[in-house]
C-alpha cells in the first residue's frame, strides 16, 4: 500500500460517517438518496423551515426532520399531514410519519438594524429655528423633539 493511498484512507469526507443524513450546515454537495431527500425537502418544506433543518434521516417509514428550536419543530408537528402527503406524492411512497427534533446549534444572531444616523448640529439648528414658525401645536412639537437627535449628544 502506497503512502498516498493510506492517507486517502483516513482522510475522507465527513458525509461518509453519516450514512443517510444531510447536514444542512455543512453544505454537502453529495449526489445520492441523502442529497436528493433534502432537495426534495426543500421542495415541499416551506422556506421558513429549511433555514432551521439541521438534518433529516429517514428511519423505515419515518422521516427524523432536525430542526434548531422547538418553536420549528411545533411547525412541523402541525403540519405533519400535508408534509407526509406531499413527500408520498413525490417519491417517498413508504412514508408514513414526521418526527421533529430540536438539534440547537450556535446560529448567527440576527443582524441588528443599523442605527439610524444622528442630525449634525446644522440641521438640528434648522429645525428648531423652523419649528419656531409652526403653528401647529403637534408638528412644532415634533420638530422640536427630531431636533434633539444630533451627532453631539
Amino acid at each position: 500500500m502506497s503512502a498516498m493511498s493510506s492517507r486517502d484512507d483516513v482522510f475522507r469526507p465527513l458525509a461518509d460517517f453519516l450514512p443517510g443524513t444531510v447536514r444542512g450546515s455543512l453544505g454537502a454537495h453529495e449526489s445520492g438518496p441523502a442529497d436528493a431527500l433534502w432537495r426534495l425537502w426543500r421542495a415541499v418544506a416551506e422556506p421558513a423551515v429549511v433555514r432551521h433543518t439541521r438534518s433529516l434521516r429517514l428511519a423505515g417509514d419515518t422521516l427524523v426532520v432536525h430542526v434548531s428550536a422547538p418553536v420549528w419543530a411545533h411547525t412541523l408537528r402541525h403540519s405533519e399531514t400535508t408534509l407526509v402527503r406531499l413527500l408520498r406524492q413525490r417519491g417517498q411512497a413508504t412514508l408514513r410519519h414526521l418526527r421533529p427534533r430540536v438539534a440547537p446549534t450556535s446560529m448567527p444572531a440576527e443582524p441588528r438594524p443599523e442605527p439610524k444616523p444622528a442630525l449634525s448640529s446644522e440641521v438640528a439648528r434648522l429645525l428648531r429655528v423652523t419649528a419656531a414658525d409652526i403653528e401647529d401645536d403637534a408638528l412644532r412639537h415634533a420638530l422640536e423633539r427630531l431636533s434633539r437627535h444630533t451627532s453631539d449628544g
